[in-house]
């Protein structure tokens, strides 16, 4: 589910912020499994005049590690690699990336 600020009903409007972008995601659902990942544009602004994700890192627990490298190959592109995607003494594949959105992710597979 995604839900824009300007799908917004305009009684709901009233004594908000007149400066958000109306193409913005007010709300979105993301099923991941069985899991559910909430999320928003409606994160403080940095310094440039984007959104900021400090401070915090998304961390996703596939099943495999074929699965892990998909997931990690999906989220790296147009993103920065922190830490490549290998096997390691914890797990089967791990790995660390900032998406093109800014978003820090940990990929993880037990």
């Amino acid at each position: 589910m995604v839900m824009r600020f300007k799908d917004m009903p305009e009684e709901a409007r009233q004594g908000g912020s007149q400066d958000v972008n109306p193409e913005a995601i007010m709300h979105a659902r993301l099923l991941i499994g069985e899991g559910v990942l909430m999320a928003s544009d409606g994160c403080p602004q940095d310094d440039s005049g984007g959104a900021s994700h400090k401070g915090f890192s998304l961390s996703l627990n596939p099943s495999d590690a074929e699965q892990g490298r998909k997931l990690f190959d999906n989220l790296a592109q147009g993103g920065q690699v922190t830490m490549p995607y290998q096997a390691t003494f914890w797990a089967k594949g791990f790995g660390m990336l900032t998406d093109k959105f800014g978003v820090n992710w940990m990929i993880n597979v037990e």
